[in-house]
């Protein structure tokens, strides 16, 4: 646990703007059909590389690895 604790992250903010652009990109492309999943990834997109083990995550423009892809890599 030390060895996560040691990692840098952040906490990335949202408010009503990013719900607002998350409806309209699952509007706009049906590729992204859940709201929290879309969400995710819109404020994904703020950061270096995201952690999912979710399959169905759609992540077009960001780095997605899995939670033991991340472990392997970092710690």
């Amino acid at each position: 646990m030390e060895e996560v604790q040691r990692i840098n992250y952040q906490v990335i903010e949202f408010s009503n703007v990013d719900i607002n652009q998350t409806c309209n990109l699952m509007v706009e492309n049906s590729d992204y059909k859940d709201l929290e999943d879309t969400k995710q990834y819109l404020l994904a997109k703020k950061v270096n590389v995201t952690v999912s083990n979710d399959e169905n995550f759609v992540s077009r423009s960001i780095r997605l690895i899995s939670s033991t892809d991340f472990c392997n890599e970092f710690l």
